[in-house]
Formats: C-alpha cells, sequence, structure tokens
C-alpha cells in the first residue's frame, strides 16, 4: 500500500469537508507544466506552482493482472485538453513543435487547505505521452503510458565484429552470458576465436593468390594463415580472392589441394567469455566431448572481472583464455577414448572422435572335447587401454555340447544349467582392464563348442601420466581456430555475487534500465535463491515478470520505484473497507467467477535446467509433480506447462514450494469482487489485501485497483476488483 504523510492521510479519510483537486505535471523540453481542470496554486512546494486550467475531462487510471497469472498491466491515462487561445505557448503549441512523446508526466493528488510543506502533493501515476492528437482548433487529445513500459529495454551485450573483429562465426549475433549465482555449465562465448576457411582451388608452391570459401574477417598485411605446414600472409584481399605471401615464419611453400584449411596463425590466447559481468569465481572449466564433460581447468586462465583479476581490456567480465599450447592437451585430453566413433553434437558444431567403443569379432568359437569331461571358454580381445575408469561390456552368446547336463558361468558366476545347448545374454560393469570370461562346462562326450555371437565394450577414461591420444578427426561446422584446435563446446561453473531474488531483480533494473531502487512487500520463504543464466537478448520487463513468477511474487514499478510483492500462503486483510460506493440506492458491487481458463490441476514444474541446451522441456533436468484430484473431478484436467519452466531455479525444496502455492491459488475458480469505493482508499493499490466488510468480511487480493479523477459532473472514484 502507499504511504502519506499523517495531514494528508488524516485529510483524506474525513468523510465531509475535504476539496480534493488533481494536477498533472507536463515536462517539455526540461520545462514544467502544471495541468488541472481549474486554476489553483500550491504554495511551499516544489517553489510554489499555479496550474493552467487546460484539462477538460480525465481518464480513469487502472492497474491489473491481464493475459497471464505472471504479468501486470497498467493501462493508459487519457487527458482531454482545451486549446488556450490567450496562452503564447498552449497545449496545441507543446503538440506541435516539440518531440512530446518524450516527455515525462506524473499525476498528482492534492487537498486545498492543506500546507504543502508538510503534506505535499502525492503522486499517483507516472508515465510518459504516447499520443497527442488535435481533432479540431479548441481541443487536444493526450494519452499517457505507464512507466513501466519504458522496461521494454533488451538485455543483454550483443557480440559484433566491430567490437569483437576475432570472435568465432558461430557466436556473433549472441550475448555475452549474465550468469547469478551457482551456475554450472555456463556456455562460454568465444570473442578471439582466430579464422578458418578453405581453399576452393589448387595452389602450386609458386602460386601468388588463392580462392578461399569465406574471406569474412581477413586483413590484409596482418592475418596469417597455416595450411600443411606452410605459413603464408595474406597482402591483398578481393572477394574470395587473397593474394599472398609464401613460406613465412621459416616454413616451405608447398603445393596444396582444394579442400584444404587455411588456420589463422594467433599468438595471443584464444579468449573465452563466461560472464558480462564480474564473478566471485570461475569454479572449472569444462569441454563437452558427447555426452561428458571434459575438465580443463587445469589448462585455462582464469579471470573473475573484479578488481586485480581482469584480463586487458575486458574490465568487469569473466574470461577464460587459453594458449595454443594448453589447446594442444587439452585436444588430446578429449581425443582420450577407446576405439570407433563417439559423435559430439550441439546446434552449431558436429565433432567425430575415433577411440571410443571396442567391437570384438564376432561368431567366436572355442571347441574342447573329452569322454568324461569337457569345458570351452571364449573372451572378448580387445585391445589394452591404459587410464579405465570404468567399461561396460555387453555380449551374446550359444553353447552347444552332449547330453549330460551343461552349465554356462561368467566370470566364475553360474548364469545357466540343465540343458545341453542355448543361448543367452549378460551385461556388467568392470574396472581397469578386466575383461569377462565366458565358461561352458558339459557332463561327459566330446565335441562341447561355446560361440560368442557378439561383445562390445564402451570405455570411460581418467587422465593419467603416460596416456596416449589415438588419432582423431573432426567433421562439421567448424568456424575457429578454436573450434579446430580445442576440439568441443567450452563451457564454465561459475559463481556470480547476486543469488538472493530481490539482489538479481536490483541487479538487472540497475544495469538495464536505469531505476536504482527495488523493495520487497513481504518475505521470501526460507531457502529461496536464483540460479540460473540469461544467455539470450530479451526483454527487460517480461523478463523481470518471468522472474518474480518464480518466486511466488508480482513486480511493479510505482511513482518512479519499483517493488517485489510476496504472495503469501493466506490471505490476511491488511485494511478493512466497511463499505462501497452507492449510487441511486444501490451498492456499486458485482461478483462473478473467475475465467475457467485461469484453472491450473495440474503443475509439473521444470526446474534445474541445462544451459547447453535450447530451453524446452529436455532442458531441464528435474521435474516437481501435483495434482489436485478434486479440481480434476470438477473441471478436467487444466493444465498450463508454459508457465511452470522455472530455469532459475535449482532447489527442490524450493521447486516444491512454488508448485504447491500455484496449484493451492489456481485449483479452483475463485471469485472476484469488483467494486467503488472513495478516496478514503487511495492507499489501496493492486497486490494488496484487504477485507471487505460490506460482503461479509471476505477476504481479497486486489488484482485491479484504479482511480478516477473527478470533475465538475462526477465525483472521485475508486474502482477496484478482489480476487478470492
Amino acid at each position: 500500500m502507499k504511504s502519506f504523510p499523517s495531514a494528508f492521510a488524516a485529510e483524506k479519510n474525513r468523510k465531509t469537508g475535504i476539496s480534493p483537486v488533481w494536477m498533472l505535471k507536463l515536462t517539455v523540453n526540461a520545462v514544467d507544466y502544471y495541468l488541472s481542470d481549474h486554476v489553483f496554486t500550491v504554495a511551499g512546494w516544489n517553489g510554489g506552482v499555479t496550474t493552467k486550467a487546460w484539462v477538460e475531462s480525465w481518464g480513469p487510471v487502472l492497474e491489473q493482472v491481464t493475459g497471464a497469472v505472471d504479468e501486470i498491466r497498467v493501462s493508459d491515462i487519457a487527458l482531454r485538453c482545451v486549446v488556450d487561445p490567450d496562452e503564447a505557448t498552449n497545449i496545441e503549441t507543446l503538440a506541435l513543435a516539440s518531440d512530446i512523446e518524450k516527455s515525462p508526466a506524473v499525476l498528482y493528488l492534492w487537498f486545498s487547505g492543506l500546507n504543502a510543506a508538510t503534506a505535499p502533493p502525492q503522486e499517483m501515476f507516472r508515465g510518459y505521452v504516447r499520443e497527442a492528437d488535435l481533432p479540431d482548433e479548441t481541443t487536444a487529445n493526450l494519452v499517457f503510458e505507464d512507466a513501466t513500459v519504458r522496461l521494454h529495454s533488451l538485455v543483454g551485450t550483443v557480440i559484433t565484429t566491430a567490437d569483437y573483429p576475432n570472435a568465432d562465426q558461430d557466436d556473433v549475433g549472441k550475448i555475452l552470458p549474465l550468469p547469478y549465482g551457482v551456475v554450472k555449465n555456463v556456455p562460454a562465448v568465444a570473442t578471439k576465436a582466430g579464422l578458418v576457411t578453405t581453399l576452393k582451388a589448387d595452389i602450386t608452391s609458386g602460386a601468388t593468390s588463392c580462392v578461399v570459401a569465406r574471406p569474412d574477417g581477413i586483413v590484409a598485411n596482418t592475418t596469417k594463415f597455416r595450411i600443411g605446414s606452410e605459413v603464408v600472409k595474406v597482402t591483398a584481399v578481393s572477394g574470395s580472392t587473397l593474394t599472398i605471401s609464401r613460406a613465412q615464419d621459416s616454413t616451405t611453400a608447398a603445393a596444396h589441394s582444394a579442400g584444404d584449411v587455411l588456420v589463422e596463425e594467433i599468438t595471443d590466447p584464444f579468449v573465452f567469455v563466461v560472464s558480462g559481468h564480474a564473478l566471485t569465481s570461475i569454479d572449472k572449466v569444462l569441454v563437452r566431448a558427447g555426452d561428458l564433460d571434459v575438465d580443463v581447468t587445469d589448462q585455462c586462465t582464469r579471470y573473475t572481472g573484479q578488481v586485480g583479476s581482469q584480463y586487458s581490456t575486458y574490465g568487469a567480465k569473466g574470461v577464460v583464455t587459453i594458449t595454443k599450447a594448453q589447446a594442444a592437451v587439452i585436444k588430446l585430453r578429449v581425443g582420450q577414448w577407446a576405439k570407433s566413433s563417439l559423435q559430439i553434437s550441439n546446434p552449431e558444431h558436429n565433432h567425430s572422435y575415433t577411440e571410443s567403443r571396442d567391437q570384438a569379432a564376432s561368431n567366436t568359437p572355442a571347441t574342447a572335447g573329452g569322454p568324461t569331461f569337457s569345458q570351452a571358454s571364449v573372451a572378448p580381445t580387445y585391445p589394452a587401454v591404459s587410464g579405465v575408469i570404468e567399461q561396460t561390456n555387453r555380449y551374446t552368446y550359444s553353447w552347444a555340447g552332449g547330453d549330460m547336463g551343461s552349465a554356462v558361468y561368467v566370470n566364475g558366476v553360474l548364469q545357466h544349467s540343465g540343458s545341453s545347448s542355448g543361448s543367452g545374454t549378460w551385461a556388467g560393469t568392470t574396472t581397469g582392464s578386466d575383461i569377462p570370461l565366458i565358461t561352458h562346462v558339459r557332463g561327459s562326450g566330446t565335441g562341447a563348442t561355446v560361440t560368442l555371437s557378439s561383445a562390445s565394450r564402451s570405455v570411460v577414461f581418467t587422465s593419467t601420466a603416460g596416456n596416449t591420444a589415438q588419432a582423431s578427426t573432426l567433421s562439421g561446422n567448424i568456424n575457429s581456430t578454436a573450434d579446430l584446435l580445442i576440439g568441443g563446446a567450452v563451457h564454465a561453473d561459475v559463481t556470480a555475487p547476486n543469488t538472493d531474488p530481490d539482489d538479481v531483480i536490483a541487479d538487472l533494473l540497475t544495469s538495464w534500465s536505469g531505476i536504482s531502487s527495488l523493495s520487497v512487500d513481504g518475505s521470501f520463504p526460507a531457502g529461496y535463491k536464483f540460479n540460473g543464466v540469461i544467455n539470450e537478448q530479451v526483454e527487460l520487463l517480461p523478463l523481470l515478470h518471468r522472474l518474480a513468477f518464480q518466486t511466488r511474487s508480482y513486480f511493479r514499478v510505482s511513482a518512479g520505484a519499483a517493488k517485489l510483492i510476496v504472495r503469501p500462503d493466506t490471505l490476511t486483510g491488511e485494511k478493512t473497507i466497511a463499505a462501497c460506493r452507492v449510487d441511486g440506492g444501490r451498492k456499486v458491487y458485482a461478483r462473478r467467477k473467475a475465467p475457467l481458463e485461469d484453472v491450473v490441476n495440474i503443475i509439473n514444474l521444470r526446474y534445474d535446467r541445462d544451459w547447453t541446451k535450447a530451453d524446452g522441456d529436455d532442458a531441464y533436468r528435474q521435474v516437481s509433480s501435483a495434482t489436485d484430484a478434486t479440481s480434476i473431478t470438477d473441471y478436467g484436467e487444466r493444465e498450463r506447462p508454459e508457465l511452470f519452466r522455472c530455469d532459475f531455479i535449482t532447489a527442490a525444496a524450493m521447486a516444491d514450494d512454488v508448485r504447491d502455492f500455484y496449484l493451492a491459488d489456481l485449483k479452483r475458480r475463485k471469485w472476484l469482487h469488483e467494486f467503488e469505493t472513495h478516496l478514503d482508499h487511495a492507499e489501496i493499490e493492486f497486490g494488496a489485501v484487504v477485507t471487505l466488510g460490506f460482503a461479509g468480511d471476505t477476504v481479497v487480493e486486489v488484482v485491479q485497483s484504479g482511480l478516477t479523477p473527478g470533475d465538475k459532473g462526477r465525483m472521485d472514484t475508486i474502482r477496484m476488483i478482489g480476487r478470492g
């Protein structure tokens, strides 16, 4: 609720003898104009002001939930003004001679007779001119939009080649990540990555020019490329044709073929930005290899962006650098997989590495004979691999032999017995270099045989001294030297300074809107923390509504200050409205049920986002689920999955609490109480909880609160809708 000076509050609460007045301060080209429906003076405030009687009629101001339960809207306010021909500067000249759309406006309520020094006019609305039209020579219509709409600025610093000329082409157009709290696997963006292209035609050892597939970013007399073992320097660029100086840096000129790769020679480290603002720590750096992350922290230099830990010109940004020598070690580590191929995929890259999975020869028989007892055994033959953490073995087998009974063992454990022939499968995990052994034992006769039909193993490695990486090949979209030399997407586990929800929202406001204050109405349940990252450019206002929703709160801006309204589990009235307005002997009061579309009785709240994936159901590692059987019986199954992708929630307790709150709140069609009252309730705002004394002491949450300034033909009114 709004808070007023005591003398102002006492005056508004009087039932008789008050004289409310309204005025709109309109600032055009740094000059303040005070508009009202009549002339009056407010001494002792803003140096003393006198209003201009330009307002013919006032429109209402309404604040309400609309569209979705996670979003609020403030309506426009419309003024109908008269053009005063006796004024050298009037509303017509202001509309015609200036960019009035950028003009701020503030609507004030005051009461005549108050001492403005101790009870000044109180702000009720703040916004900007959106429309100004002149329907005739005597009238001007102004429409104002609430200041909240100025929060449609875009969040995030876009990576451009103007700012980062050596950025990976895959990352140009993305934003520098903005992590908050403790976040795993923040995708890094490569702002200094080196260029990669290919030859479009063969060149001889003596050629002085070549045609390349992509000349983007190549700078004459600066860029050097390595082609095979030769280094060339680009001296001129004309379309896709490069003039080159051969055999640079003590290398030897050689012939090269169409399709050969040109890799830019760079001397500085590769630069990966993991945060567009300063971090507390960069805890781990990883390279994604298939579904596994390879820890490469020891091969990187980390800069948090704090004073004393800043890289070059990057200032207060979280940065990871990797030298070419370190990149070689990383690629060696990423390539340590057992035979066959492991496919590494992300939306931009497809890298194929050998040495991941073994397949032993199939249909391998082993035979043993003897008149009274025979035994045969077979094992898959795999290459020796060092540094094995664990291996998963899978194979199928069959056996055949005499008629005195058979038994099959795997690593000495009985699998089958009692039949002279048969088949089976086995799968299990072992450590080190252990390879399971199949043994078939039969009672008597000759020719006992066991056959291994298929066998395979998958191996997980650790990096140890003496490991030798197997050969690897890369294919797919390789757009930079960093891509080629590192061999996978770089991510980082980070800790950012802000993790309390209000601190995160306050930082976003300060950084991207200029609003420097945020208050919290109520208190968050214990353990509410945000851990997430903004990694795509989004509008600030919808983002703030979405984050507030994840803390069961409303976000709003009033009188130039931002506020989070935390919604309680149980509604307790902050004020009692004893009576509503009466018109023509009847209460101005109506009741209706909330729309059926608002009912939700199934919630699958997705949380713990995997930031390496695009937003979608599969990008969340955890789901918190609940249903309400009674509501399903009454209304059918009703779900709003788009509301419950909670990307900044990582804790199960918080996810469950948010889920339970919204299920309790949305499972029933609640009553909407619509009524009017007077200025003695002017402090009641959207989100307040009030008791309706005129409706059997029903406690409601105010989901619409609006006021209409009075004029000669009507009194001042406040219109509300309470949900409960």
